[in-house]
């Protein structure tokens, strides 16, 4: 998750999940594009990686499943992208 600065990570290895903590301003930089670090992080860890903001530490459990369940449909939607590979060419006009 770096260059992405970490206030905390709380474990449970029972689980296998790793809430990690960052400051508001470093959210996005440790989720990286469309879920790009955080996905890739998770893969080389067999870890699932719950990232947080540390200055929301107190939200309600909906806005926590409401937003864990937005950060999983852009995972899986890039991870769709990815194994895609390179989309296909549009069709070509003969002239």
């Amino acid at each position: 998750l770096s260059p992405a600065k970490i206030e905390n990570v709380e474990m449970d290895e029972a689980e296998k999940v790793a809430t990690i903590l960052v400051p508001t301003d470093q959210l996005s930089l440790a989720i990286g594009r469309g879920g790009q670090n955080v996905r890739l992080a998770s893969q080389l860890t067999d870890w699932k990686l719950n990232i947080k903001e540390a200055s929301k530490p107190e939200q309600e459990d909906d806005e926590n499943d409401q937003e864990e369940d937005e950060n999983k449909d852009v995972q899986e939607k890039n991870q769709e992208e990815s194994v895609a590979g390179i989309k296909a060419p549009d069709e070509q006009v003969e002239l």
